[in-house]
């Protein structure tokens, strides 16, 4: 066996031993394997990218600027000017024509400007922080959106499998009664139409099954899309029904006495969002304030005819520092306008964060009533079926006694299908409304299902 065909082999032993594959999923699993795998996630990280590049981008404005020059000039006529002439012996009120300069001119220097004060920029480079820290919250709910929609496409695919399962369950029995009632009808116990009515209700089980592994197919390529998964790829569900509402039974809800906003993402966001409406009237009312820039320049100088002649004179330096003082006295009222915007946005969004806390609360109770029902139908339709399971037992015995007709084993039938998919119905319910429950309160993050 040559190194290869070993790997191969003791990897399919290993898969064969832990008893997963890989394309099979328990809920937590295929929460783990969407967020991973999303592609929202990606995006949003690129904009949590974005935003720490916009904070050094505008903290760079602050920062000092230096930026060197040079400049070359060839007078071909030296510019003149007129002084008096008075100056030079002349007679007043007439002006001499006089050359200032040589032909070549060359200057080379570095300058410096750098920000001292100014209220506006610092405080919008919090501004700037802050919606980094809001983008990264974003992330927060779009988790929360994913787990939300693949514990829901989740639930769907275990109720499409449990309710083939149980029509198989049927399938298998009615067959069985079917061999049986033809025994009969051969041997002249019954007549024809008792094997006929069994062989519809065989009909019409396959019918529903293939209805069935349709909408599976259907809640399998919803789920695998939720997850990102490949399309193509065939995928496995390793829990139940039952498994899911066993973990549900056993936890116990009570009403919430306090709602806690925070654990809401949407929450978070609008108080980000308040708190940087705040920053921005900051920032604004800062605009009336001065603000101070210092400056520093040093240049080296040559002026000659001849350009490369060393006995004429060389460079001289000239230097400067400075500071300059902007004091804004009027600027059309556009200060003003912009702050009374900002404070009806902070108004806006007071309104806002006041009615997704009544939201919050409405959503939260109707979910635990929705839950409590959910909870006290499972236990009634358990109930129903049970009594539908055992009529339909008794009604079986009495026909095959000679004492009960076809038409009560086939309307015992119809009434155990029904209750059998109102019960698998009931624990759908529950399941969903567990999840409503936990998405209102915001523990859909952390619930493990």
């Amino acid at each position: 066996m040559n190194k290869k065909l070993l790997l191969n082999f003791l990897f399919t032993l290993f898969i064969m031993a832990s008893g997963h594959s890989q394309n099979a999923f328990s809920l937590q699993e295929a929460i783990e394997y969407g967020l991973k795998n999303r592609t929202e996630i990606d995006l949003y990280n690129l904009d949590v990218r974005a935003a720490e590049l916009d904070i050094k981008e505008y903290y760079a404005i602050g920062l000092p600027k230096i930026n060197a020059t040079g400049e070359y000039q060839h007078f071909l006529e030296i510019p003149t000017s007129f002084v008096p002439a008075e100056f030079f012996g002349g007679p007043p009120g007439t002006f001499a024509e006089l050359q200032f300069g040589l032909k070549n001119n060359f200057t080379s220097g570095i300058s410096l400007n750098t920000l001292l004060f100014d209220g506006s920029f610092f405080t919008g480079l919090q501004a700037q922080k802050l919606y980094r820290k809001l983008t990264k919250k974003s992330i927060n709910q779009t988790n929360y959106q994913i787990i939300q929609g693949i514990t829901e496409s989740y639930i769907g695919v275990i109720a499409s499998i449990d309710n083939i399962k149980i029509i198989e369950n049927n399938l298998t029995n009615l067959e069985k009664a079917l061999v049986e009632t033809r025994a009969l009808y051969e041997n002249g116990f019954i007549e024809k139409l008792d094997v006929d009515r069994l062989e519809l209700s065989y009909d019409n089980l396959v019918s529903q099954k293939a209805s069935l592994e349709r909408i599976q197919t259907l809640t399998k390529n919803v789920l695998k899309f939720q997850m990102n998964y490949p399309l193509k790829e065939d995928i496995e569900i390793t829990q139940t029904l039952d498994d899911i509402v066993d973990k549900i039974l056993v936890e116990e809800i009570d009403v919430v006495e306090k709602t806690d906003y925070s654990k809401r993402p949407e929450y978070e966001n609008i108080q980000l969002g308040q708190e940087l409406n705040e920053i921005n009237l900051k920032a604004t009312k800062m605009q009336r304030y001065p603000s101070l820039v210092g400056f520093g320049n040093y240049q080296y100088q040559l002026q000659r005819n001849n350009l490369f002649d060393s006995d004429e004179p060389g460079f001289f330096p000239i230097s400067v520092v400075g500071l300059q003082l902007n004091v804004p006295i009027y600027n059309g009222g556009t200060v003003g306008i912009k702050e009374q915007k900002i404070k009806v946005d902070i108004e806006r969004t007071a309104i806002q964060k006041e009615n997704f806390e009544k939201g919050v609360d409405l959503q939260i109770n109707n979910a635990y009533q929705q839950y409590l029902n959910a909870k006290q139908n499972v236990f009634s339709t358990k109930r129903r079926q049970s009594l539908a399971e055992d009529i339909y037992d008794v009604t079986q015995i009495k026909y095959k006694e000679g004492v009960g007709s076809s038409l009560e084993v086939n309307s015992a039938e119809r009434e155990l299908y029904t209750t059998q998919q109102q019960y698998i119905q009931a624990l759908l319910d529950l399941v969903n409304a567990k999840i409503a429950y936990d998405i209102a309160t915001g523990d859909i993050i952390t619930t493990k299902y």
